[in-house]
């Protein structure tokens, strides 16, 4: 009787075993999952001295727009751009880092399990997390330092942002560190960036605007053309990486911005000025439903610009493609440059036929470096040409 007694007690035993382990595997599940239960606060409240906020923990951001305008503005009066703060940000992140490991006794992974700890009620649990405690610490550890490259990618960059600065900027920056360190954090930087963008805009857009005027006034027959500038690219487009559209009627010079993908026209950022006695209403370059002539076209116009994805679309009939029909013309665009009209077919340019789908992207590779372009056009049923003749 004792031989199945053993192998009975045996049997429980490896039962209890691998009870315990699966039970232990489940429990060190519901650890990991238990982040969502520490909040910021919690954590701040627990493990933060000091007087000011906790920036390990952080809380999310509250609903103030005038407070995040105002950073923004005070920014913006010394000169601080859009693309300039979220680089920014990698400066702070290193003096906040710095700021909080002074206010903590614990590094933030020994907090963590420190609060999963107290967080265990029963027994199980308490074993659980006393066997796990290494492997936790261990994984949370490689969690840390998978994030560590890309911190220290934005740390680097904010080295170098932060040197770049005038004096007169890092003052304003470290004032709001120290009235709204909050502001400077990831959460709430994303909306002090929010309030800056169309400060920023604005700003480029005078700058553009001054820039036309000066060339006009010195040259009045200066094409009011962006590309004419001759701006570096980061000062023709606006904090949302859109070009500005430049336009001149009248006496009246206009910058435009179409802003944020989301914005109404409504919300357009414009700056405009008017200049006496000027006259810049500049004729049509090519006026529409003129078959059979020669048009003058400048290649930053035209050539640089003609995108077919964009302006042109492949006419099939049966399957059969027979050239490529032109989208809507807008003013300005290089359709309307090159003299063509809403639904024209384009059926051939400089002999390369357009019917041929294979050969189209060689074609328009090289009209684009081409002087001279005779575009074959059928125009509501009559055919006609359109010979271009492409400037520098």
């Amino acid at each position: 009787m004792k031989r199945p007694a053993a192998v009975l007690l045996a049997v429980l035993f490896l039962f209890g075993a691998v009870t315990f382990v699966v039970r232990a595997q489940l429990r060190k599940r519901q650890l990991l999952e238990q982040r969502a239960d520490l909040d910021p606060d919690t954590m701040a409240a627990k493990f933060h001295s000091g007087e000011r906020p906790c920036l390990r923990y952080p809380p999310e951001p509250k609903d103030e727009p005038e407070a995040y305008a105002a950073s923004a503005k005070r920014l913006d009066d010394v000169g601080v751009e859009a693309d300039q703060l979220a680089d920014v940000l990698g400066h702070f992140l290193t003096v906040h880092r710095e700021r909080e490991a002074r206010s903590h006794t614990l590094s933030s992974v020994d907090e963590y399990l420190s609060q999963l700890e107290s967080q265990q009620t029963d027994p199980l649990g308490k074993l659980t997390f006393w066997i796990q405690r290494e492997l936790l610490h261990d994984k949370l550890d490689k969690v840390l330092n998978g994030a560590t490259t890309t911190l220290e990618d934005h740390e680097r960059r904010g080295v170098l942002m932060w040197k770049a600065l005038s004096q007169e900027q890092r003052t304003a920056f470290d004032e709001l560190d120290t009235k709204v360190p909050l502001h400077l954090e990831v959460s709430g930087l994303v909306r002090v960036l929010r309030e800056l963008k169309p400060l920023t805009t604005r700003r480029r857009a005078k700058a553009v605007l001054a820039l036309v005027v000066e060339k006009k006034k010195a040259r009045p027959e200066f094409p009011v053309r962006l590309e004419d500038l001759g701006l570096p690219e980061e000062k023709t487009v606006d904090a949302w990486s859109q070009s500005f559209v430049v336009t001149a009627v009248g006496d009246t010079i206009e910058v435009r911005s179409p802003g944020a993908d989301d914005l109404t026209d409504g919300d357009d950022i414009v700056e405009r000025t008017v200049i006496d006695g000027a006259s810049f209403t500049e004729p049509r370059p090519a006026p529409c439903g003129a078959l059979g002539g020669t048009l003058v076209v400048h290649r930053a116009d035209f050539g640089d610009h003609l995108d077919p994805m964009k302006h042109l679309m492949p006419e099939l009939v049966g399957g059969v493609m027979r050239g490529f029909k032109v989208l809507e013309v807008k003013p300005g665009s290089p359709p309307d440059r090159a003299g063509l009209c809403t639904n024209d077919l384009l059926r051939s340019a400089n002999g390369f036929s357009f019917e041929d789908p294979s050969a189209t992207l060689d074609a328009f590779a090289k009209l684009r470096s081409a002087n001279r372009i005779v575009l074959a056009v059928e125009r509501a049923g009559v055919e006609g040409t359109i010979t271009l003749d492409v400037r520098d």
